[in-house]
């Protein structure tokens, strides 16, 4: 006989744990690709940024020291229409043609333009970069060559500026400013994507390969698992296969010592109850063969004691019955039965405690179940007696039983107008040799459960204040399911 141990609290997570390391070995590879990612990203922009600033700034200087060595005729800048300014055009333009520049401009020290390579900006007009970069622009009249920080164009095409003085006889008579498209830069980004692509791919692969391992480590677990549910369902004939790490495999080696014990004890447990059984039933077999004669040869006046004892030795012989099919449950053998018919056999079953009683039968849908009908009809009959029970000191005696299919299962309901349940024992009415009555085994409800569980379903009381309602959920038969 199963003890009955104190149930503790379940702390259920909605993952298996294979999706948990799966999960936790593919976020550490997607970290560490990320931490990577930005970091040879940051790198990499570093070293491209100095190779522009350094090339940049060389072409400015290059382009002030060119400038430098034209014989300025002591006013800068010439007329526009001079020879001399017509020269520093050309030079300016063989210039940009020798190197990757896009844009030459020349300013005095305050910003104001004197040249244009592009023609934007006419003479005189302020430079506005120089004020954008004013910091460059300023260490550039100093006499210190300098590098801006990268900008845009409207199509978002990188560039990079740089600024130089133009200096002769100890004198800054302008500010050379060059602009330079970061191709390099815009390769950059082309790397990102690359980068991101390559950390998308390895990030799946690290999935599958996860999940292929996590399915390796937790497949014995999770045959233990189930060999573990199987114990607490009482099924002891399978053995446990020790198989996986060596941790898994001392695991499967308690779990199977642990079902030889248990069935060990079961087994003497069974043999026990049935030598006590037979102890038993023999005299009680001749205790009602006897109170029988007696009936029949005694006077009329103690035939009443007589019925009494028959009935206490047939109360004897349903409790032995009882304790026998809780502590040795029968597999159940299922077939495909319909529910109403069960419960209509149980309900008839009941005999003179049925007349009593206001019956409210409706039946909904027609269910047909897999279940083993003599398990079901004992579980209908202990219900239906509980329920006669309930109802017995009522004035007007009420049971109502409804049959509707619900989705995949079969729905019964039985509902008393009795005085219900104390909400102190609603948590026990199902545990075995619990009883509120004084006459009783307290194996009735165990049975139902016990019997209802062993056919895949469940049962439940959903209310117990106001009279007492019990719902019993079994499976469909697969055909009616389908069809339905």
């Amino acid at each position: 006989m199963p003890m009955m141990t104190k149930r503790l609290p379940k702390f259920h997570h909605p993952f298996r744990l294979r999706t948990i390391l799966a999960l936790a070995f593919a976020a550490q590879v997607a970290l560490v690709l990320i931490a990577a990612g930005y970091y040879a990203q940051f790198q990499l922009r570093r070293v491209i940024e100095r190779e522009i600033d350094s090339r940049v700034t060389a072409y400015a200087s290059l382009a002030a020291t060119s400038l430098a060595r034209i014989p300025f005729l002591g006013v800068f800048p010439p007329d526009p229409d001079s020879r001399m300014a017509r020269f520093v055009r050309q030079s300016m333009r063989d210039f940009l043609a020798q190197t990757r520049l896009t844009r030459i401009v020349i300013t005095d020290p305050n910003g104001r333009v004197f040249y244009d390579s592009r023609q934007q900006l006419l003479p005189g007009q302020e430079y506005v970069r120089a004020r954008i970069d004013r910091l460059e622009f300023q260490q550039a009249v100093a006499g210190q060559p300098a590098a801006a920080p990268f900008f845009e164009d409207a199509s978002g095409v990188p560039f990079k500026a740089a600024y130089a003085s133009l200096i002769r006889e100890d004198r800054i008579l302008a500010v050379v400013c060059v602009e330079a498209r970061a191709e390099s830069l815009a390769a950059l980004r082309e790397t990102r994507r690359l980068f991101w692509t390559i950390g998308v791919v390895v990030v799946l692969v690290t999935v599958g390969l996860a999940a292929g391992i996590a399915f390796t480590i937790t497949r014995p677990l999770e045959k233990l698992r189930r060999a573990a549910e199987a114990i607490a369902a009482g099924q002891y004939d399978l053995p446990i296969e020790a198989r996986g790490s060596n941790e898994t495999v001392v695991l499967a080696n308690t779990l199977e010592t642990m079902r030889e014990a248990v069935l060990r004890r079961e087994r003497q447990l069974h043999m026990m109850l049935m030598g006590i059984a037979h102890e038993i039933r023999n005299p009680l077999g001749g205790m009602e063969l006897f109170a029988g004669l007696l009936e029949k040869q005694c006077d009329a006046r103690l035939r009443p004691h007589v019925e009494k004892i028959k009935t206490e030795i047939r109360t004897l012989k349903n409790i032995i019955n009882d304790f026998l099919n809780y502590a040795r449950p029968a597999r159940p053998n299922k077939t495909c039965v319909a529910a109403a018919a069960i419960v209509q056999e149980a309900r008839s079953a009941l005999g003179q405690k049925a007349e009593a009683v206001q019956w409210d039968f409706l039946v909904e849908d027609d269910c047909r179940i897999d279940a083993d009908p003599e398990q079901l009809r004992q579980v209908f009959l202990n219900l239906l007696q509980n329920a006669c029970q309930a109802v017995a000191e009522q004035a007007e005696a009420q049971i109502r039983i409804r049959i509707q299919n619900n989705e995949q299962e079969c729905e019964c309901i039985i509902q008393d107008n009795g005085p219900g349940i104390a909400e102190r024992d609603v948590e026990r009415i199902f545990e075995p040799f619990f009883t509120t009555r004084h006459q009783g085994t307290g194996l009735g409800l165990a049975l139902v459960k016990q019997y209802v569980e062993a056919n895949g379903g469940r049962v439940a009381v959903t209310e117990w204040r106001s009279g007492a309602t019990f719902r019993v959920w079994l499976p469909l038969c697969r055909h009616h399911s389908e069809t339905s």
